[in-house]
């Protein structure tokens, strides 16, 4: 068996933290409204890490593109009882809550004011290439369709990293918060046909002697995706003795709440551009989660240059709420299998209804407080000969610490499995279309 896909399985505490991070870098940029007023409200609590200050804020954006060469944004920004000094910098960066992104406008009349100000922000004071986009037009239709991605914070003399945070969100509230949706897809080998198959792949951790004590989901995580190979796009740098080897075609759109379709064509976590200095898959490895070591060859040894290879794809966009998820056509040779959650430990996904049937999942978010969801969708090959087993409705609930790799869907293994990337499998061979839709 190559030696590669293994490496990356280790990680998997540390993928899955990168994971709910890198949602706003793989998120697939949704269409925006022309006109847009934002607001955040600003606290010390906020911060990355939280700063013990008694000093609030608030922040109001308002973004026009409706022409795309005359694009702006403006705003309003007032600050009370900052501690620590001068103010030395404010402005809007790119980054969902909890996480420390790049600048992307800086808010100058705040800096003069002293924490408050008011003005619009000038082409020079936009840095839209921090973010990745073409032009200042693309960022600012990103800002307004995607609040919850952006946030606005000031710095001070004695909190240079920022006194006081807030993440941005659509003016008056009502439900409007945009939500992530990660998708991960999984073709597993012709020994898995049914749920009790995949259970009992999910067990061989317990027979490794170097599966974590403390967190047998990585484990699980680990051995299942060994048997189920991510399937990633054509062209995709996979390392060549990644034990996930090989190439499928899919394709699949994704339908926000306000019902816009989005295709994906590319996969940024093999290109290294996804917020990291390090491409993603590098940090699943047999000897790289934070002292923590997997033997996920079984060959006796740990070895840093045996890594687990999977891609991943994020879609932004998605409001709290009813999400569905259809696998339209599956190819002749495979079909729906199953689906599991990332482990509530590893990813602080809350606790959901899940249900699942035939390629269709369905799940409610509204429970979920960081609004990020990450799922992986599994196919089973139709074995030569054999007739073809019938899915079963199963409809289960994931507790919220639920880590046991043992037991049945709706409970335990359910979240043991999350371990490695979002959601979805949908697909393999050929092309496949996969529609998330956001029902409410």
């Amino acid at each position: 068996m190559p030696n590669i896909g293994v490496q990356r399985a280790l990680s998997f505490v540390t993928v899955l933290a990168l994971l709910v991070a890198l949602f706003a870098v793989l998120a697939v940029r949704p269409v925006a409204a022309e006109m847009a007023d934002l607001t955040a409200t600003l606290t010390g609590d906020a911060e990355v890490p939280p700063v013990d200050t008694a000093a609030t804020g608030s922040a109001t954006v308002s973004i026009d593109t409706e022409a795309a060469a005359d694009a702006q944004l403006c705003y309003d920004v007032t600050s009370t009882d900052l501690e620590g000094g001068a103010v030395i910098g404010a402005h809007i960066h790119e980054g969902a809550a909890g996480v420390i992104g790049p600048v992307v406008v800086t808010l100058q009349a705040v800096i003069d004011g002293d924490g408050t100000g008011a003005d619009c922000a000038t082409d020079a004071e936009i840095d839209f290439a921090a973010s990745g986009d073409a032009d200042i037009a693309t960022l600012l239709t990103d800002i307004a369709a995607n609040p919850a991605n952006y946030y606005v914070n000031v710095h001070t003399d004695m909190n240079a990293g920022g006194e006081i945070r807030g993440q941005l969100e659509v003016a008056g509230g009502g439900g409007e918060a945009t939500g992530m949706v990660m998708v991960m897809k999984h073709l597993c080998d012709a020994s898995i046909q049914s749920e009790a198959d995949f259970i009992e792949v999910e067990e061989r951790s317990l027979d490794n002697p170097t599966t974590p004590a403390g967190v047998p989901s990585l484990g699980s995580t680990i051995e299942t995706v060994l048997a189920c190979p991510t399937i990633v796009q054509p062209g995709d740098d996979q390392t060549p003795d990644a034990i996930a080897s090989g190439s499928r075609t899919f394709d699949f759109t994704v339908e926000d709440s306000e019902g816009t379709t989005q295709v994906l064509t590319e996969d940024t976590t093999f290109s290294g551009d996804n917020g990291f200095d390090t491409p993603l898959e590098d940090f699943a490895c047999e000897d790289t989660v934070d002292g923590m070591e997997y033997d996920a060859n079984r060959n006796g040894e740990i070895d840093g240059d045996v890594c687990l290879d999977f891609s991943a794809y994020g879609f932004a966009g998605v409001v709290e709420g009813e999400v569905t998820v259809d696998e339209i056509e599956a190819p002749p040779s495979a079909r729906f299998g199953t689906v599991r959650l990332t482990p509530a430990p590893l990813s602080d996904d809350a606790a959901i209804g899940l249900e699942f049937s035939d390629g269709v999942i369905t799940f409610d978010s509204s429970a979920d407080e960081d609004t990020m969801v990450t799922l992986h969708v599994y196919n089973f090959v139709n074995v030569a000969g054999e007739e073809t087993p019938t899915a079963t409705p199963v409809a289960s609930e994931l507790p919220d610490a639920a880590v046991n790799p043992t037991g049945e869907f709706g409970s335990s293994s359910v979240a043991i499995l999350f371990g490695i990337m979002a959601l979805a499998s949908i697909g393999f061979l050929g092309f496949r279309t996969v529609a998330v839709r956001r029902n409410r």
